[in-house]
């Protein structure tokens, strides 16, 4: 929803409807609902499944609310203001 609000947490703020609603104005490409997992990620979660996936990391990038890079450092803060993971996995020799 990054393209839409930088604000974090929006799905505690907002019903599902609404967000999917506003959503639609800026993408057609169908989704209407979150995914199960979706709400219920969390940075230490995600830490964790590249822990324990067999997989080795190349690289993980946090991206944080308002670019603020420090914030993504501080594992109890960036639990609530990094909005985006990208990580590059390849399989473990």
């Amino acid at each position: 929803m990054i393209f839409f609000t930088g604000a974090p947490w929006i799905n505690l703020f907002f019903k599902e409807s609404t967000v999917y609603r506003i959503r639609s104005l800026y993408r057609t490409d169908g989704p209407t609902k979150y995914s199960p997992d979706m709400i219920r990620m969390t940075v230490s979660g995600f830490e964790r499944l590249l822990r324990n996936c067999g997989a080795r990391h190349e690289f993980v990038t946090y991206r944080t609310v308002k670019d603020l890079p420090l914030v993504g450092r501080i594992p109890f803060l960036r639990e609530f203001f990094v909005n985006q993971v990208d990580a590059v996995l390849v399989p473990a020799d």
